[in-house]
């Protein structure tokens, strides 16, 4: 799982998307796409500890929350 809130932290302090990438080894694909979604979402450091990285996930991606309840209410 891509560590957003640590995305997010690095940037804060002036990383570049390279180091950070290699901070926490994710592509630098990633690391670009994680912070469009941050500035998308106005979603800034520090991030409130109340929100978990699969909240974050489900903010940036919602669709995939939505195949998640799927599949898993094809399961029960």
């Amino acid at each position: 799982m891509v560590d957003y809130r640590e995305i997010i932290r690095l940037k804060s302090l002036n990383f570049s998307n390279v180091g950070i990438a290699n901070s926490i080894r994710c592509s630098r694909n990633t690391v670009s796409d994680v912070l469009k979604l941050t500035e998308a979402r106005e979603l800034a450091w520090p991030i409130p500890e109340s929100l978990t990285i699969r909240d974050i996930e489900v903010l940036f991606y919602p669709d995939r929350q939505l195949l998640f309840e799927k599949i898993s209410n094809k399961m029960h």
